[in-house]
């Protein structure tokens, strides 16, 4: 576990891949920017791929979340935003080669009727 406010304690470059679930939406858009982001960017190697879910949209969603009694509030992000962050530090969206395979940014709708992005980049 590590604080993603702070460079993760790992060399750069260890992993090949990294996943990073419903995380962002409880962090302020410049930690995210400025840390988080690329600090996920930095510890994979050329290749590995980042797996990113968010809720989407864009200010501040409030809502009471019925699994825990009460309102909570969640940072909501554009894909656009995040892509042109992840791009300065050398990731690329992957795209689909075929209609038949998932690829670029994808939508979903969680249990709380919220708004989700996902989308896989790999550093090149």
């Amino acid at each position: 576990m590590a604080d993603l406010a702070q460079h993760l304690p790992f060399e750069s470059e260890s992993f090949d891949f990294v996943m990073c679930n419903a995380v962002i939406q409880h962090i302020e858009p410049e930690l995210v920017q400025d840390v988080v982001l690329p600090e996920l960017a930095r510890v994979l190697r050329p290749g590995g791929v980042l797996q990113l879910m968010f809720k989407n949209g864009n200010g501040i969603l409030t809502l009471f979340d019925k699994d825990y009694g009460v309102e909570r509030n969640f940072q909501l992000y554009d894909e656009n935003d995040l892509l042109q962050v992840l791009q300065r530090h050398g990731m690329r969206i992957i795209e689909a080669d075929s209609p038949e395979e998932l690829g670029g940014v994808l939508y979903l709708t969680d249990g709380k009727g919220v708004d989700q992005g996902l989308f896989f980049t790999r550093k090149e």
